[in-house]
């Protein structure tokens, strides 16, 4: 019965097998998980403690109100401000006139006024021909649009869905224990054929 020869790597210039490792790069994981630790960072201290502590808003746009500036479907980012340091042109959020309405409205100001002690503000869609009728209290100022994120709005609907939940949570998770259970399984192969050659 012939031998089997089994090659561990390729021949180098002198004709000797050199064994490849299938480890990766120590070096270049290191930086990975170091970019990794620095991205987790960034969104938790930009994004998520300011989120959780009030101080950020993060509001799907759904109407065209704002238009061209802000599309049916964007997510405006805001961030809570002084009324005072408000200026005409900024964009803010406020919480709806009718409180039972939970929804809230993204417009511009574009005119500011004082009386008594008090600040309220005149808004106006882009899109709108005419100012909002009813002014904008101090009380009522959710925050001011910092960043915008195009379309997201979509995405963030269609994830709150129950098949939006089936294509990108169930499915991704499947799949991913899937591939595991494959490696799994070639390694246990792998491991059973090393056995049989050496006997």
């Amino acid at each position: 019965m012939p031998l089997k020869i089994k090659k561990f790597g390729k021949n180098d210039k002198n004709g000797h097998i050199n064994k490849v490792s299938n480890k990766k790069n120590p070096r270049k994981r290191m930086v990975m998980g170091i970019i990794g630790v620095i991205f987790f960072v960034f969104i938790v201290v930009s994004i998520i403690i300011p989120t959780m502590n009030g101080s950020l808003h993060i509001l799907t746009v759904l109407s065209g109100s704002m238009q061209p500036s802000i599309q049916p479907g964007d997510v405006v980012i805001c961030t809570s401000i002084q009324p005072e340091s408000i200026e005409i042109n900024d964009i803010i959020t406020f919480a709806h006139h009718d409180t039972s309405n939970k929804q809230s409205i993204t417009h511009r100001v574009i005119d500011i006024i004082y009386e008594d002690q008090t600040v309220s503000f005149q808004t106006k869609g882009d899109a709108n021909e005419d100012a909002d009728v009813q002014l904008v209290s101090e009380k009522q100022v959710i925050g001011i649009v910092v960043f915008t994120i195009p379309l997201l709005g979509y995405f963030v609907s269609f994830m709150q869905s129950q098949l939006g939940f089936i294509l990108l949570i169930m499915i991704p998770a499947c799949i991913l224990i899937v591939g595991e259970m494959r490696n799994i399984y070639s390694i246990s192969k792998k491991k059973s054929d090393e056995s049989e050659y050496k006997k």
